[in-house]
């Protein structure tokens, strides 16, 4: 939830002072690079909460699991974008002889939190890509686990499912909290869930595991080729 409220936050903070300068203005924004900045960082926070949310999905689109998650480069960039548009805002305060009277005036503290937020989100986007570093990552069905390997599977505090990378002796887990957001779905390659909502932990059992279930995968679709080869034959 502190991602949530931190992307809410820096929408806030940059839709508000755009509307109001674009009511008072009749609309034209030329001449400011702060409201340019503005302008860029709610475009850019609209859009990766759009498609975060799955907002823009077809339900009747057929689920295709290598979809790439864009949700979360543009996060990236609406983070950066926004702790960028508002240290230059904090300059602009502290050149401001008030400002410099009340350095913790009202709109220095915001924007100061603004900077910080922005920075926050576009590191939860490279936490995300350090995870994800490596071809061996995906998402697990604890219920499947548990179905299939109910003592490995006891091993592990999860709910629902989690993420996993499978590394030369282990497999890195995390388990998002719940409540939470997935951002971008479960349906995709990488889905994202930002620090703090998940817990990480390490587990030998499970990439056992792993391994016994895609070892049980590829001897099914070797027999039902087998099969499928067998009865072609038969038919010529």
């Amino acid at each position: 939830m502190v991602f949530l409220l931190s992307v809410t936050f820096l929408l806030y903070m940059s839709f508000i002072p755009l509307a109001r300068a674009a009511l008072q203005s009749g609309f034209n924004l030329t001449g400011s690079r702060l409201l340019l900045g503005y302008g860029v960082t709610t475009f850019l926070g609209c859009i990766a909460f759009v498609l975060g949310m799955g907002l823009l999905n077809n339900p009747n689109r057929e689920i295709a699991l290598n979809t790439y998650n864009w949700s979360v480069p543009l996060f990236f960039a609406f983070g950066i974008t926004s702790a960028l548009v508002f240290i230059w805002k904090l300059i602009i305060i502290s050149r401001d002889k008030d400002a410099k009277q009340k350095p913790l005036a009202w709109r220095f503290g915001l924007s100061l939190w603004a900077a910080l937020a922005g920075i926050y989100v576009a590191a939860t986007a490279i936490d995300h890509w350090l995870y994800y570093y490596g071809n061996k990552t995906g998402v697990l069905n604890i219920s499947f686990l548990k179905h299939v390997y109910p003592k490995e599977a006891n091993t592990i505090s999860c709910s629902g499912y989690m993420l996993v990378r499978i590394e030369k002796d282990t497999a890195i887990y995390r388990c998002p909290d719940v409540p939470s957001i997935t951002w971008g779905g479960l349906y995709t390659d990488q889905p994202f869930v930002p620090w703090p909502s998940y817990r990480q932990g390490k587990s030998v059992i499970l990439k056992e595991a792993i391994e016994k279930m895609q070892k049980e995968a590829d001897k099914n679709t070797k027999n039902r080729d087998t099969r499928s080869n067998n009865e072609s034959a038969q038919k010529a």
